[in-house]
């Protein structure tokens, strides 16, 4: 097995046959949680807690990003929609507070997403 490093010693890339160049020859090892977790110093591998939860926290983050940036898509075509008929004197299919509600709504979810994409920066 090889593995390669950061400037922290943190290992970002793991091979189990082929060479890497730089690589670091290593005996067999157990990686039982995300590889970037995991630390290389004098010659062992440790799992660091730390790093484990804030690559946690990371992923939950990523995960509700992708839900928020969801919604978001899921109801462009609500609000253009409903701009559309609006702008041509139709009968809309929602009422105002309906759309105005909408809004709120999606503005909500992009300062979310925006607080949370800042928090992984």
């Amino acid at each position: 097995m090889q593995i390669i490093t950061d400037k922290n010693n943190f290992i970002t890339l793991v091979s189990y046959g082929g060479i890497i160049p730089g690589g670091i020859e290593l005996d067999e090892f157990e990686f039982v949680e995300d590889i970037q977790a995991y630390k290389y110093q004098n010659g062992k591998i440790s799992l660091d807690k730390e790093k484990l939860a804030a690559l946690k926290n990371e992923q939950r983050q990523a995960v509700e990003v992708q839900k928020l940036k969801k919604f978001l898509s899921e109801t462009d075509n609500q609000v253009l929609q409903m701009l559309e008929e609006k702008e041509l004197g139709l009968n809309t299919q929602r009422t105002r507070d309906e759309h105005l509600q909408l809004i709120r709504q999606r503005v909500e979810v992009r300062t979310k997403i925006q607080k949370l994409e800042v928090q992984d920066d």
